[in-house]
């Protein structure tokens, strides 16, 4: 036996008992942008109430911002115009790095490539924060093996070449 509960929303109550319709997701804050990581601490990460302290660099007083509600912070995360910058990533194996010799955290990101044959996983940028760091940090990442894009095309070549 199937029952259905109207209202605004469809719910179905299945035979087993169970209510089918949609879920709520809870609202959130969005994140402060990424050059901000590492000068605030959130009691709640970014729900509904939680509260962040957060400490710009030079500045002898923390900010404070709420998640309200409908999901915006009571304040924004921003610090004047930084005057931090970072040094480029050094090279490391199986990466090479196209940055200038620093970044600052307002206009720069670096790309790193994967050398021949390496994909870089799931990172493509590495940013410079306003507490003069580099996010993620170059040392945590990892390239994975992928095929040469010569062997590629001479082995496995374009589909549309046949048509």
């Amino acid at each position: 036996l199937v029952m259905e509960f109207y209202s605004r929303i469809r719910l179905v109550c299945s035979e087993d008992g169970v209510w089918i319709g949609p879920t709520c997701v809870p609202i959130t804050c969005p994140p402060p942008k990424i050059v901000y990581i590492g000068v605030y601490n959130c009691t709640n990460g970014f729900n509904i109430g939680s509260s962040c302290q957060f400490l710009c660099p030079g500045a002898s007083q923390y900010r404070y911002s709420a998640c309200k509600k409908d999901g915006s912070w009571s304040h924004r995360f921003q610090c004047s115009s930084p005057r931090t910058s970072c040094l480029s990533p050094p090279n490391m194996r199986d990466f090479h790095f196209s940055c200038p010799a620093r970044l600052t955290p307002e206009d720069k990101q670096s790309t790193p490539n994967g050398e021949d044959l390496l994909v870089l996983r799931a990172v493509h940028n590495i940013s410079c924060t306003v507490s003069s760091t580099l996010y993620p940090r170059p040392s945590a990442l990892s390239c994975v093996r992928s095929c040469n894009k010569i062997f590629r095309q001479i082995f496995f070549p374009d589909v549309s070449n046949y048509f």
